[in-house]
């Protein structure tokens, strides 16, 4: 069916349509308005669709940058929180102890079966292992405990992902006295 040009704009003006604005129910009875605005109707191109995708794919990478590195803040802060604990633990042991802290005359590290481990549990001082939470030997990120010659003192040596530990370095230098 062939509808006029001056159909059309009486309709639109029949309607009150806005000048320029034709709605799909007159372009759907129009052939010439049809094919005038058939690309109008189409999908989008593929330029359009490859360009949403990327910034899709940008904004997952950001995404995933900002909870790495929150989740790598999260294990730091569980590591302090561990350290704490650990020396709190260690510190009624001396007094149970009589004044000396469990031997460990090389540095060895915390795995949850070593000695050091062992004698808090057997002493009632701590539930459960406190291990390092990536606790991985390759890559350094495990909690070391080393005792003084005489057992009055010890250094418990950690590492950390990031610096956002005030006064704490992102590195394995970080360690603890009593």
């Amino acid at each position: 069916m062939m509808v006029s040009k001056n159909f059309i704009k009486i309709r639109l003006s029949n309607q009150g349509y806005l000048k320029g604005f034709t709605p799909l129910n007159i372009l759907n009875n129009s052939e010439g308005v049809k094919k005038k605005h058939q690309k109008l109707l189409m999908g989008f191109t593929l330029i359009e669709l490859l360009v949403v995708i990327a910034i899709i794919g940008l904004l997952m990478a950001t995404v995933m940058m900002s909870l790495s590195n929150a989740r790598a803040r999260s294990r730091d802060a569980r590591r302090v929180s561990d350290i704490k604990s650990l020396s709190a633990a260690l510190a009624l042991f001396q007094v149970v102890s009589g004044g000396n802290y469990p031997v460990q005359a090389e540095e060895g590290a915390i795995i949850g079966v070593d000695n050091l481990s062992v004698q808090l549990r057997t002493n009632g001082l701590i539930t459960g292992s406190i291990i390092d939470p990536v606790n991985d030997s390759a890559s350094g990120y495990q909690y070391f405990y080393q005792s003084s010659a005489d057992n009055k003192s010890y250094t418990i040596r950690y590492c950390l992902e990031t610096d956002s530990i005030k006064g704490k370095t992102q590195n394995c230098n970080n360690t603890v006295n009593p």
